[in-house]
Formats: C-alpha cells, structure tokens, sequence
C-alpha cells in the first residue's frame, strides 16, 4: 500500500513537471521575443539618440517599461548589448569574407564593405562613452578589429586594394558613411550605398597618390570607449 501511494505521489509530481516545463519553455520564447524587439527598438534610436528615454524605448518595441527593465536594468546595460552584438555581428562577417575572398579579392572586399554598412557598421560611436567598456567588450573589438585587418590584408596581398590604409581607416570609413541620414531609413541605406560606388574607387590598388598623414591609431579609437 506504501509503495502505491508512492508511486501516486511521484506520478503527481512527474505530470506537475510535465505541465511547468510547458510554461516556462513559453516564457522563455517570450522572453526571446521580447528581447529581439527591444534590441531593435534600441538600435533604431540609441544609434541616433543616445539621450532617448527608455520609456520610448520600450513604447517602441511595443512591451512594457518594466518588462524593458527586468531584461535591462539600466540604459547603459542595453547600449553595451547593442555595441557587443554589433561588433560580434561584424566580426562573423569578416570570417565569412576571410572564407572566400581569394575567390575575387576586389569583388569580396566591395561587398564587404556594403554589407557591413547594411549590418550596421559605423552605428556604434555615438554610444561610445554612454556606458564603462569592460575587458570583455574590449577584447570583441579587439577581435573584430583584427577580422577586419585580416580582409582587408587579403585584398592588399593580393593587389587589389592599396596598401596605404588600415582596418582603423575602414571604420571612420563606416563612420562617416553612417552620417549620412534623412528622415526615411531605406532613402538611407540607399544613399550611402551610393557613396560607397562614389567613393569606394579611392580604395583600389595602384593609389594615385600616398595618402596624407598617418591612420587612425588604436588608442585614438579606444580612447573614445574609455573615457
């Protein structure tokens, strides 16, 4: 008789397991969910606005302000989200450029160069100071810069970009393509990929002429994360 009521109570705790697992594996997809529209909402305004409230963050992603806060405590904690994924995101790019670029060097590299402002290169510096850049952080930019460095030094062994220039000078590049801005985002991205074909010619080996002045320096850059 023991033994059969037993067996009853770990059944009952057996179908209890079965029904919490359901629930918390539907939390955790919301939870998902939510946290993509957040970083979405987030990269759509603190890329531009890094003043903007979190409140208006939140009515842009659509949950609440304190669902925003319980999965970021703090603007700083969501900035340093942004600027991580980012970096990672451009990093897997550079490796999957670095796969294939021998294939056409020039070809590869122009492409990388779009497609990394369509992945949001150049979007991070106005956050740059808005939050403490922790080892962590600085070792994926140290990464992604490197990544960067590797493409393009494919490009130059190859002969197809000058070799004058450095990963730094490819950033303020982005940096600079992502200023351009107007009050519709695809008119945008449309108009910077028009600057890249205007402007994408100055990279192409043989240079004209040597460049003035030396590249950005890295501690130039990360003197601007650490401030």
């Amino acid at each position: 008789m023991a033994s059969e009521v037993q067996g009853g109570e770990r059944a009952q705790e057996a179908a209890a397991g079965d029904a919490e697992r359901p629930r918390l594996a539907g939390r955790k997809a919301e939870a998902a969910v939510n946290d993509g529209l957040i970083l979405q909402a987030a990269r759509e305004v603190l890329t531009v606005e890094p003043d903007t409230p979190m409140a208006e963050i939140a009515a842009r992603a659509g949950v609440g302000v304190g669902s925003l806060y319980r999965r970021f405590p703090s603007k700083e904690a969501l900035a340093y989200r942004l600027c991580l994924d980012g970096m990672s995101a451009l990093a897997d790019l550079a490796r999957r450029t670095i796969e294939v670029i021998d294939d056409d060097p020039w070809g590869h590299f122009v492409a990388f160069i779009g497609d990394a402002v369509d992945a949001g290169a150049g979007s991070l510096r106005g956050l740059a100071g808005t939050f403490e850049a922790d080892d962590d952080l600085n070792h994926v930019a140290q990464q992604m810069s490197r990544l960067i460095g590797e493409v393009l030094q494919r490009a130059q062994a190859a002969g197809a970009v000058r070799d004058d220039i450095n990963a730094n000078d490819v950033g303020r590049f982005w940096e600079m393509l992502r200023a351009i801005r107007v009050a519709d985002p695809d008119r945008s991205d449309a108009l910077r990929r028009r600057y890249i074909a205007l402007f994408i010619p100055a990279f192409r080996a043989p240079a004209e002429s040597p460049l003035p002045g030396p590249p950005p320096t890295w501690q130039e850059i990360a003197a601007a994360w650490n401030p």
